[in-house]
């Protein structure tokens, strides 16, 4: 068995030297045959660019100059020899020369007068045929030394082979030893060399293959925890690999494709079944791109990122990361839809101060009534303008996250404050007060409770009927305001607290309304944490409830 294995392996690095020699012998022979070549049609180049059809021996002097052993001949058209550096004595014609023949290409020949190979190249330049030939001798003298000295390295190489051979077949077991013992590293398994023999192998590597089991299913327990984790996410997540074949998907990527199958080892189509998004998947293992872009699933949006794969297990697959971004993109559109109403409510007031004022400012009004009249409108335009930026940066900070920053407050006073400052226009309307306030202080935000109550004692005055009733009642736990107005339509109560919205934007504008006092208010619940209950009749009033736990 040990000749056996010897022979084996000294025929085998033997040929394979041989091999190797006869490979590199041929490619050092084309690659120095390549670099003569290139030469010769070099010094061709040379040649013609100095010989102008009577300079032969300075030609040829300035030729040799660069290489001292070419060979220059000048042929006429007739093919009669005018000058040969190597034999002055030609008289052959040279017309049926390979060389002469096939103009510009390099010929490998045997040379009769050189008796040797020589390389031939020509062309014609002033009426002339202007050959070179350069001696081959140093490329088959090179190609001749490498034989000699590849064969005596192989020679070397196959004794030190055997010999190798000999010593680590007396190792017997010696390399089989060294594998066993860096698996039994792996495993946590302490094995010396000493511990094997032909009798004990067997025991030791079923040995280690039950302790490469029990690694395994550790690893399978590990790969469940990471599944555990990943289903956690709120992010869905899809692992494909090169076939389009799916490796992986967590829960929240099943709710947003609704299923409830996992398609392990399915192909993605079974999965997805959106043409234009199995394009793209499609694009990206074809392409090994990475794309990002934002995609209508279910009626969601959905940000997906295709990352290529490029190394480990899953090489040349995809990881498909999908994030629910329906409610970035709706307040996107939120905050799109109030400017584009900020812009238009703010349009009116401004071009009606522009209108007033050049009315005065042209001299068109000039009764000192009408321009008293024109100045209370300018003003009153003025007012409603500076109203509705009030609001939007009340709503544009309340987005923005407040820093709501607590403290005691006594809503008793701060009610009754409120009630004293709009005493004139309580009056005005000949409004009865019914107030059954205890006397309650909760731990929160000043300014937003003042900003709160204020819109909503506001509203129950604007929209209150001549003589009509505002009730409030104040708890611990509520705060509940009621008027005998003009009430809100069933179908509109909805609404009420979006930004902009006034079921009756003639008498809100009269009224000074700008349609963001109720959106303010449920900012505010909102940031509060509080609850908020509307109940309203059309010509019978409204009634709203904020619950403060």
């Amino acid at each position: 068995m040990r000749k056996k294995i010897i022979l084996i392996n000294a025929l085998t690095t033997f040929f394979s030297l041989i091999i190797l020699l006869i490979t590199s012998g041929f490619l050092i022979y084309i690659r120095n045959l390549n670099n003569y070549e290139n030469a010769a049609k070099n010094y061709l180049s040379l040649t013609c660019s100095i010989f102008n059809g009577t300079n032969v021996y300075q030609t040829y002097e300035a030729v040799k100059d660069t290489e001292s052993n070419i060979r220059l001949t000048i042929i006429d058209l007739d093919g009669n020899v005018v000058f040969d550096s190597e034999n002055s004595d030609v008289d052959e014609k040279h017309l049926d020369r390979p060389e002469v023949i096939n103009l510009n290409t390099v010929v490998n020949r045997y040379s009769t007068t050189e008796n040797k190979d020589m390389l031939y190249i020509a062309d014609i330049d002033d009426g002339y045929y202007i050959r070179i030939s350069l001696d081959m001798g140093d490329v088959n003298k090179l190609l001749y030394w490498f034989i000699i000295f590849g064969f005596s390295v192989t020679l070397i190489v196959e004794t030190i082979v055997v010999s190798l051979s000999l010593y680590f077949t007396k190792k017997g077991l010696a390399p089989i030893n060294k594998n066993l013992a860096k698996l039994g590293y792996l495993v946590k398994k302490d094995i010396n060399d000493e511990e094997f023999s032909i009798d004990t192998l067997p025991s030791i590597i079923d040995e280690l293959s039950q302790l490469i089991d029990n690694q395994i299913e550790k690893i399978k327990s590990q790969k469940d925890d990471m599944v555990s984790v990943l289903n956690l996410l709120n992010q869905g997540v899809i692992a494909l690999d090169s076939k389009g074949d799916i490796f992986f998907i967590n829960n929240e990527a099943r709710k947003i494709f609704n299923v409830s199958e996992n398609f392990y080892d399915s192909n993605y189509l079974y999965l997805i079944r959106d043409i234009e998004l199995q394009k793209t998947i499609e694009n990206s293992l074809k392409k090994h791109s990475t794309q990002l872009f934002n995609f209508e699933i279910n009626k969601r949006t959905i940000n997906i990122c295709i990352t290529t794969i490029t190394e480990n297990w899953l090489n040349g697959g995809l990881i498909i990361s999908l994030n629910d971004i329906t409610k970035e993109e709706n307040l996107k559109q939120v905050k799109k839809d109030f400017f584009d109403n900020a812009s238009h409510e703010l349009k009116s007031p401004i071009t009606s101060i522009i209108g007033y004022s050049q009315l005065v400012s042209s001299g068109i009004v000039n009764d000192n009534k009408e321009i008293i009249e024109y100045n209370k409108k300018i003003y009153k335009e003025a007012s409603r303008m500076n109203s509705i930026l009030y609001d939007m940066l009340n709503i544009a900070e309340l987005e923005q996250g407040y820093p709501v920053k607590k403290e005691d407050v006594n809503l008793k006073k701060l009610v009754l404050e409120i009630l004293d400052a709009y005493k004139t226009k309580i009056e005005a309307k000949n409004i009865h007060l019914d107030l059954q306030i205890d006397d309650v202080k909760i731990n929160s935000d000043i300014r937003l409770i003042d900003e709160m109550l204020r819109n909503l004692i506001d509203n129950a005055i604007k929209y209150n009927k001549e003589n009509g009733k505002i009730t409030i009642n104040l708890t611990g736990k509520l705060f509940l305001i009621s008027d005998t107005g003009i009430g809100i339509k069933k179908e509109n109560q909805s609404r009420i607290f979006e930004r902009f919205f006034m079921e009756d934007k003639a008498r809100s504008k009269e009224n000074g309304g700008t349609g963001l006092g109720l959106a303010i208010v449920k900012h505010i619940i909102e940031t509060l944490g509080y609850k908020i209950e509307v109940n309203s009749k059309v010509n019978v009033g409204t009634k709203f409830i904020i619950y403060f736990n």
